[in-house]
């Protein structure tokens, strides 16, 4: 009997323990990509948030995307604007108004282990696209605090950012109503962001950064009083150059010809070029460079009432010590107004070489004006000189501080008013004068003793060919006042004055006088003149009677007769004594009718000068000394301003018979005997030592023709009656 077998149990498969890390994993997955998905908006809405309250409501700031990626260690933010939404109370007044936009930023290649461990994150980039900022009002006043690295978030060790791009960046910002800084578009880049204490203390850095560079276009300023225009500015910390083109300065008030309270500059440069510049000095409070270039400067100005300090102190805010190792100026031009000379220039090229503009180089007793050398030429330079009378111009001049030269070209000195009008107006004889000098050239100038002591000292001035004309017109009273054109004067120049010797060559002088009584001038020529003066000086080491000045001078009286002299005078003798011996060569005396006939109504009929020789002595006093005069045939004409065609009457008849008869010696020597002369004559301190030179000659020349020396003292003293008082 067969049984039935019992059927098999089937146990199913137990299910893999994989499955189950599976779902875990999704799980995870799911949970990391929903936290992530919500990261972007919490931290959008965050930092939307940050800004309101720590601001108190004033500025609110609106992300339209912000969006990041740990995979890719990125950060994008698209649409950022911050704006000023509440009113300035008390607690939020510092901060101004602001309106700021940005295109899109992205930060990339975050480390994001650096930065759980709080070390030193290192950054990839950072670029900022199209960012607008305007601001209104003051920034808040700077406080003394903890450097930049030691505020970091979280407390981080530093940031190293290794490239940092500011593209199309327009900025506007308005301290004040009259006061502000914008321009159009920038670019800034910079490498090597090292944002710790090492970055710090790297010298060779600007700003923690190894290298900088920007670009900014169409940039306009205000302060001060002016506007500022540049049209484009570049920068590069490598190798150190700064290029500015088109500088524009332009005053908010007109330019004005009597002084301003401060001063007003319209400026107009169109390249200014700086190589070699340490940027990392800057930092320091230190200007360091190679060259600055200026093209084409013109400048116009008013000039201050109250002279600006030191160009060291009006940097000291900013800068400690300005170091240049060459200034170049070329081709610019120059005119200040608000002075009475009114100054102008043309075509000015200056080069100066080793500055330091700090208090050090001030002081400093080898330099000039900061520098170690200037070398400095211009073109036409023009000057009021007392004014408003005088114009003072020159066709070129050069000055080197290195050999101490000067050299100045075709100087002209011309009166803007007749001499009638310049006698009017000072109320007095004035002289009318006229100059032209084709060239004067001074070597060996002492140009630091002249900064830094007030001392003019110089080796050589040659003086060449000048041609000088004066008119004086005497109907008009003399100047009241004691001339200054004597050799006492010297004493109160009021600075130190030391030149070795001064060359004439070949100079003209020319003299117009108008007599009361005759509407003729009359006219009298010294030509050739030349001659040397050694040691003209008013330094005491330099001057003294043992040690006194000394001229030679050789010129033609009329181009007719030669006049040789030697001056000696001690320069700082109170009483202005000094010595002069001197000849004329043969000539005839009616070589004087020009002269002596419209103003003396004194004709020289005949008269054959065969030598003269003096020693002349003169003072503040008097003039005193000898006259040997030789000559012969001596016929006077006394002439009337009554008189007909030829100026004679009854009177000037009778008086020319008496004085050729009676008073005039018609030779001499006489008889074999030469009578000597004396002169005598008082001076009168309102007239120029020239003018005692005169007097003194011709009472020589009277006595020495048989006027008794009482008579020829009167009779060189005398002067014109003035119509004008």
């Amino acid at each position: 009997m067969s049984s039935a077998s019992p059927a098999p149990v089937v146990t199913p498969p137990a299910p893999p323990t994989w499955q189950w890390w599976y779902w875990v994993v999704l799980g995870l997955v799911a949970l990391v990509g929903a936290a992530l998905l919500a990261l972007d908006p919490w931290l959008r809405q965050y930092l939307e948030k940050q800004v309101a309250e720590g601001t108190h409501g004033r500025y609110q700031l609106h992300i339209t995307q912000l969006q990041t990626s740990l995979w890719h260690q990125s950060v994008y933010v698209r649409g950022v604007q911050l704006r000023t939404v509440g009113p300035a109370t008390n607690d939020r007044a510092a901060l101004p108004p602001v309106q700021l936009t940005l295109g899109h930023a992205r930060l990339t290649g975050v480390g994001l282990w650096q930065l759980v461990q709080r070390g030193t994150v290192p950054i990839d980039s950072l670029v900022l696209d199209s960012l607008h900022i305007r601001l209104l009002g003051r920034l808040p006043a700077a406080k003394k605090s903890q450097p930049l690295y030691q505020r970091l978030p979280l407390h981080l060790e530093g940031i190293r950012l290794g490239y940092l791009s500011l593209r199309h960046v327009q900025t506007a910002y308005q301290p004040a109503p009259q006061t502000g800084v914008a321009w159009k578009q920038a670019d800034f880049l910079a490498r090597d962001i090292l944002l710790s204490a090492a970055g710090a203390a790297d010298s060779q850095r600007v700003g923690y950064a190894a290298a900088v560079t920007a670009h900014v276009r169409h940039l306009v300023a205000s302060a001060a009083q002016h506007r500022l225009a540049l049209r484009s500015v570049r920068f590069a910390s490598e190798p150190g150059t700064l290029v500015i083109d088109s500088v524009v300065v332009r005053p908010q008030q007109p330019l004005s010809e009597v002084r301003s309270r401060n001063a007003r500059v319209s400026l107009h440069l169109p390249r200014v070029s700086l190589t070699g510049l340490h940027t990392a000095a800057l930092m320091r409070h230190q200007f360091r460079a190679d060259t600055l270039l200026l093209l084409a400067c013109d400048l116009d100005m008013t000039a201050p009432r109250v002279s600006p300090p030191p160009i060291h102190q009006l940097l000291a805010p900013w800068l400690d010590r300005v170091q240049l190792e060459h200034l170049l100026l070329a081709n610019a031009s120059a005119r200040i107004r608000g002075v009475e000379e009114r100054p102008r220039s043309q075509h000015i090229a200056v080069q100066g070489s080793h500055l330091r503009v700090d208090s050090v180089g001030a002081q400093d007793q080898q330099r000039v004006l900061y520098a170690q050398q200037w070398d400095v030429r211009t073109g036409v330079v023009m000057a009021r000189l007392d004014p408003p009378f005088y114009q003072l111009a020159c066709q070129s001049a050069h000055l080197a501080t290195r050999g101490g030269l000067l050299e100045i070209n075709n100087i002209r000195l011309r009166p803007l008013v007749s001499v009638v009008e310049l006698s009017r107006r000072k109320h007095h004889q004035a002289p009318h004068v006229t100059v032209l000098i084709p060239q004067v050239r001074a070597t060996a100038i002492q140009y630091a003793a002249l900064t830094h002591q007030h001392c003019l000292i110089m080796q050589t001035l040659t003086i060449r060919q000048p041609r000088i004309q004066t008119r004086s017109d005497g109907r008009f009273a003399l100047n009241p006042e004691h001339s200054v054109a004597t050799p006492e004067a010297l004493r109160h120049l009021g600075f130190t004055l030391d030149v070795r010797r001064i060359n004439v060559q070949n100079g003209t002088l020319y003299t117009i006088y108008r007599a009361p009584q005759n509407a003729k001038p009359g006219q009298l020529t010294i030509n050739r003149v030349s001659g040397t003066i050694e040691n003209f000086s008013n330094d005491p080491h330099r001057m003294s009677a043992a040690h006194p000045a000394v001229v030679h001078a050789t010129a033609w009286l009329q181009n007719r007769c030669q006049l040789q002299a030697t001056l000696t005078a001690n320069l700082l003798d109170p009483n202005g004594q000094h010595t002069i011996t001197g000849t004329f060569s043969e000539g005839q005396l009616s070589m004087l009718n020009p002269m002596t006939v419209p103003t003396k109504q004194l004709l020289f009929r005949s008269g054959q000068v065969k030598h003269i020789h003096f020693c002349m002595q003169a003072n503040r006093q008097r003039v005193t000394g000898p006259m040997w005069a030789s000559y012969s045939d001596l016929k006077l004409t006394m002439l009337s301003q009554k008189g007909g065609a030829d100026h004679k009457t009854l009177g000037s008849r009778l008086k020319t018979t008496l004085v050729n008869g009676l008073f005039l010696r018609d030779d001499n020597p006489r008889k074999g005997k030469l009578q000597v002369g004396h002169m005598t004559s008082a001076r009168d301190l309102r007239v120029s030592v020239f003018t005692l030179w005169r007097q003194g000659i011709v009472s020589g020349m009277l006595n020495s023709a048989g006027v008794p020396a009482p008579l020829s003292k009167k009779l060189s003293e005398q002067q014109d009656k003035p119509v004008y008082k």
